[in-house]
């Protein structure tokens, strides 16, 4: 009976040091094919392996621009700056901490969905955060308002677009 159980721990010896050398060829040979593709691939320079100043400086020039005459731009979810925030926490990180993102505010007033507005005091909760984002920055807030009441619409020349457009300078600067 001791002759068979030493011939088994034997056996087992042998089958383990087998599957060792197995297994290391495994790992060299995944060694060397990971080798092969960093010395072949060509890695983009992303957004996250910058500084987070730069990737800040990035995401604000992805935002659409709108000045004082031309038309604010509807909101899209593959524009930013909803997309930015779409594409992962590191990216959202960034954006919330960036206070010049959050600088330029430009509301459609004819776009707000009636469950919305209805809803007392929630568009003004929105745009009290997207402001108080904005620290210290100079602030830019278009609205813009198409053919309502406010807005008379003329029989030849069709609906009358409005802008208004207010640049708030933060007096704590």
């Amino acid at each position: 009976m001791l002759t068979d159980l030493r011939k088994r721990l034997i056996e087992f010896d042998k089958q383990t040091t087998e599957q060792r050398l197995v297994l290391e060829q495994l790992q060299n040979t995944r060694s060397d094919v990971e080798c092969k593709l960093h010395a072949t691939a060509t890695y983009p320079v992303t957004v996250l392996t910058l500084p987070t100043e730069i990737a800040a400086e990035i995401f604000v020039h992805c935002l659409p621009f709108f000045g004082p005459w031309s038309k604010i731009p509807r909101v899209c979810k593959k524009s930013a700056p909803i997309i930015i925030f779409a594409v992962c926490h590191a990216w959202q990180d960034i954006a919330f901490a960036t206070p010049k993102f959050w600088s330029k505010l430009a509301v459609r007033l004819d776009d707000i969905p009636h469950g919305v507005v209805s809803e007392p005091g929630l568009v003004e909760s929105y745009i009290d955060q997207w402001l108080d984002r904005a620290g210290n920055c100079p602030l830019s807030l278009d609205l813009y308002l198409s053919g309502s009441a406010v807005c008379e619409t003329s029989s030849t020349a069709g609906p009358i677009e409005c802008n208004i457009s207010v640049w708030i300078l933060n007096p704590a600067i």
